[in-house]
């Protein structure tokens, strides 16, 4: 028989600031703690301890409030969980959250009142929150990073529970997708849960989204060496992050897999230009980029919370990545006039310079908090500037006749001066502020290569085909009519 007990995961859960990393840093004699940017956990951080000759894998995961997506996923692939309540603070919202999480999905799990060398006492309000919950307090077991209390008692509670896993097929590989990033030389590459089987170099593994010719397996630290949890790249598309993994038998056929990964990569939704300028004037369209797609989550999740709040102006996501901010960013930045949002929770570029003066700005943090009081302020003060006056009708400059048609059709490339251009409305035509001719036609709009509706932009320059029955030359005024 092919069998093999696996490594037990621990996932460790609980509040912002309950004790997590420090607790892990004890167990481990590790410092990560004093790593982490604004010393608090902003991604999924795997760390692997040997008790008594066995090996654990522990996986602590982000406290803050925007990282809902990866409690959520470690709370459904874990064997087993601590969940951390501080005895100064009680039951918090993330304390709540990780509970229910591990509940349904029927995850064991043990309480642990950590700070209990701050707090010898627990206050009404918190034994009444015990109460009320369906955590027993004398089941919890009080801990103290600072005393060491209890600290071994842990190991061997995971040790207790290693010994109740159940023995695995090595040759059937079940894995699971914890994270996605953007690796320099290595395209895709995913962090993975292995419950079973393993990943070979050269192997084809598949998702229900994407295919995978493994092209390089590394442990979570980067190095070569065993471990359950993996980095693994070659992906042909940007997996999911939760999804399942399994290997394809050599009788399944690659072709229909790779054609189904290259549909599923194309038919990704395209940005509608036109939908887009179409929308009211006041709306920010935010481009959000982060170095892997649980940052990415989070972003998201606590900016709407941000625009929910907004009165005046309405703000959405015109598009969110994994990667560094590029220059293809900066130029939809300039042409939808879309703030840029960047989250790495690891040092972003030294070299990331962003050249050109983008029109409008660019928040860039390693701390997701820091991030979002930079965010706020700048979308509440665009709440309060904000009015609901209706532009004014568009004045610009022929800069240059590139084409005139038999039927008097021209392309021409202008400038705006003033107001707002539509594409639905005519022309009239100025040379010297007099009025030459009206009625001219606007057949089509392009920003660079886009097609377009509206142009808004002052200086702004853009091409323009339009319909005329008079001779339209160089450095004359148009008008919207």
């Amino acid at each position: 028989m092919n069998l093999k007990k696996r490594l037990i995961t621990v996932g460790v859960f609980g509040h912002v600031d309950h004790g997590k990393t420090t607790l892990l840093d004890k167990l481990s004699g590790t410092s990560k703690v004093y790593k982490e940017f604004g010393n608090i956990t902003q991604a999924i951080a795997p760390q692997e301890i040997v008790f008594e000759n066995v090996k654990v894998v522990f996986l602590d995961t982000p406290g803050h409030e925007a990282f809902t997506n990866m409690r959520k996923i470690i709370s459904q692939v874990v064997d087993f969980g601590f969940i951390l309540i501080s005895k100064k603070d009680g039951f918090m919202p993330q304390t709540q959250e990780c509970l229910s999480f591990l509940l349904k999905n029927k995850i064991k799990h043990k309480a642990l009142l950590s700070k209990s060398d701050i707090v010898v006492s627990l206050k009404k309000h918190i034994i009444k929150q015990f109460n009320t919950s369906k955590v027993e307090l004398s089941r919890c077991i009080p801990i103290s990073t600072v005393t060491k209390l209890n600290l071994k008692l842990l190991l061997k509670v995971v040790l207790y529970v290693s010994k109740k896993l159940q023995f695995y097929n090595k040759k059937t590989l079940k894995a699971y997708i914890l994270d996605v990033f953007l690796v320099k030389g290595l395209g895709v590459q995913t962090l993975v849960i292995v419950k079973s089987g393993s990943f070979r170099v050269g192997s084809f593994v598949k998702t229900n989204t994407t295919l995978c010719k493994v092209k390089s397996i590394l442990n979570f630290s980067g190095t070569k060496g065993g471990s359950c949890i993996l980095k693994i790249s070659g992906w042909g598309s940007k997996p999911k992050v939760g999804e399942l993994i399994w290997a394809l038998k050599k009788q399944d056929s690659i072709t229909p897999c790779l054609e189904v990964s290259k549909t599923l990569s194309v038919g990704k939704k395209k940005f509608d230009l036109n939908s887009l300028f179409s929308q009211q004037k006041e709306k920010l369209h935010f481009i959000l980029k982060a170095d892997n797609e649980g940052g990415l989550k989070a972003l998201n999740y606590v900016l709407k919370e941000v625009f929910d709040k907004l009165i005046n102006i309405k703000c959405s996501v015109l598009y969110g990545k994994v990667g560094v901010v590029c220059e293809d960013d900066l130029k939809k930045s300039n042409i939808f006039k879309s703030p840029i949002v960047y989250f790495s929770s690891s040092a972003y570029h030294k070299t990331l310079i962003l050249e050109g003066n983008p029109s409008f700005p660019v928040f860039k943090s390693n701390v997701i908090y820091k991030l979002l009081e930079g965010v706020k302020d700048y979308v509440f003060k665009q709440d309060q500037m904000c009015s609901s006056e209706v532009p004014s009708k568009a004045t610009f400059v022929v800069k240059k006749v590139f084409k005139k048609g038999k039927s008097g059709v021209y392309i021409l490339g202008c400038q705006l001066l003033t107001g707002s251009l539509v594409d639905s409305k005519k022309l009239s035509l100025y040379r010297n502020e007099l009025l030459v001719c009206n009625n001219i036609e606007i057949l089509n709009l392009k920003l660079y290569k886009d097609k377009v509706n509206l142009i808004t932009e002052v200086n702004q320059e853009f091409g323009i085909k339009v319909n005329s029955t008079f001779n339209i030359p160089e450095g004359v005024t148009l008008k919207q009519s």
